[in-house]
């Protein structure tokens, strides 16, 4: 095809931004789009049919319709594409597909904004797919395609955002790095291939990061180490998985994290300066508390077995668990688990106000005044405090409650301490 008739079909689908009518211009092998504005969908599969290109290079242009390159991939057929295809600082208005595609070389989006739906599916990718400084404002779709070399890059003061959901249903990846990127959406790679260490280094994820699915069993494969270093994660899932790699979690952001059916064979999770705020299972706690201990991280661990505790404390039943529940309620409530110093320092003070105060209501009564108030009470109230030296306690004792509020006091007291100290050397042991 000429390039007069290619310039006459392209023509009728864009009109000038600007008065220079250099919108469209070509060189020996490709060509270039200048500041056109597209007022009709762009077929590009119609459009370079039969057309013999090196790259073809659309730049600070509008599409006010939809853009599409379609093929039909019946019969795992793709039309080869043999030529780089680049959008620079470019509008897209409404919806974007690629399909049925074989790209042999690169297709990239830089500093560009996507208005519709973004959808690249069922098609092969023997270059770079390369996205950088570009924002999605609505739902993007990779399904069913394969990628030699996925780059998602950004930089610090200009990031690749992503404000709706993005799915890799059935991809598969050779090269995978995605940095600095924001997704506000769900991140879904289900029934996913990847051939290569993958790198979400620094990326911020607002909605859930989801590997695997809980109604399928195996399918996703991870051959080479995973990284999400540094990176920031509202829900992280892990469904029916096996790592047989390296992967690493180290300082790590994570709001939420839902573990089921995950094995971390070879190597254990890594999880340095990980921070975790809330898991959602006892499984999820155990297999991070058991990672967290194949690596010799002592505080994550003890962490996520004050979470695991937690989460079987809340299974059981007082009535048919009284005996196995209250060691735990103990626990919970005086230290966390191990967990909070200063929850067992109240739980002192607690005790110790508490059963003092019933000790003397049982042998003095109300009386006429707040017996805290006066300063006679509160002497006898730090030696009752003070376990080496009870004497003059004992020697008031009259009656069997006096004995009961007595000895509880103690003994609540004596395991508050125990509590408070075990609180402080957690990390000693």
């Amino acid at each position: 095809m000429t390039s007069n008739r290619l310039k006459d079909k392209l023509g009728s689908m864009f009109e000038q931004v600007t008065e220079d009518a250099s919108g469209i211009s070509f060189h020996e092998n490709f060509i270039i789009l200048k500041e056109c504005h597209f007022i009709k969908d762009l077929d590009l599969m119609l459009v370079l049919n039969e057309v013999q290109l090196k790259n073809i290079l659309f730049t600070n242009c509008l599409f006010s319709e939809s853009v599409d390159m379609f093929h039909s991939h019946s019969d795992n057929l793709y039309l080869e594409i043999d030529y780089d295809i680049v959008f620079h600082d470019c509008r897209f208005e409404k919806k974007v597909s690629f399909s049925g595609l074989s790209l042999k070389k690169g297709i990239s989006f830089t500093l560009c904004t996507f208005k519709g739906d973004f959808f690249v599916n069922w098609s092969q990718f023997g270059g770079a797919f390369l996205l950088s400084g570009t924002t999605f404002e609505n739902k993007v779709s990779f399904d069913g395609s394969k990628f030699d070399y996925i780059y998602f890059f950004s930089k610090m003061d200009d990031h690749t955002i992503f404000r709706a959901n993005v799915s890799f249903s059935n991809a598969e990846i050779n090269d995978a790095r995605f940095w600095n990127m924001i997704f506000y959406g769900d991140v879904l790679f289900v029934n996913t291939k990847f051939n290569c260490p993958v790198y979400f280094n620094n990326t911020l994820f607002t909605g859930a990061l989801v590997f695997g699915e809980q109604g399928t069993l195996g399918r996703i494969e991870i051959k080479e180490s995973i990284y999400l270093d540094g990176a920031e994660v509202k829900q992280l899932s892990l469904y029916n998985m096996v790592f047989e790699h390296y992967v690493s979690l180290n300082n790590t952001k994570i709001e939420n994290v839902d573990i089921s059916n995950t094995l971390f064979s070879a190597q254990y999770l890594s999880l340095s300066g990980t921070q975790i705020h809330n898991v959602n299972n006892e499984y999820t706690a155990r297999v991070l508390k058991n990672e967290a201990l194949r690596g010799s991280n002592g505080p994550i661990a003890l962490q996520m077995k004050a979470k695991e505790l937690d989460f079987y404390y809340c299974s059981l039943g007082w009535r048919k668990n009284l005996f196995e529940k209250f060691p735990l309620w103990l626990m919970k409530y005086s230290n966390n688990y191990g967990e909070d110093w200063f929850r067992a320092l109240i739980f002192i003070l607690c005790c110790w106000v508490i059963f003092f105060s019933l000790f003397v209501i049982s042998r003095d009564g109300f009386g006429t005044i707040f017996f805290w108030f006066d300063i006679s009470y509160l002497k006898e109230a730090i030696n009752f405090l003070w376990l080496l030296n009870s004497s003059k306690d004992i020697e008031s004792i009259r009656t069997v409650g006096q004995v009961l509020f007595f000895l509880l006091g103690k003994i609540s007291i004596a395991y508050g301490i125990y509590q408070l100290i075990a609180a402080f050397r957690k990390h000693g042991k």
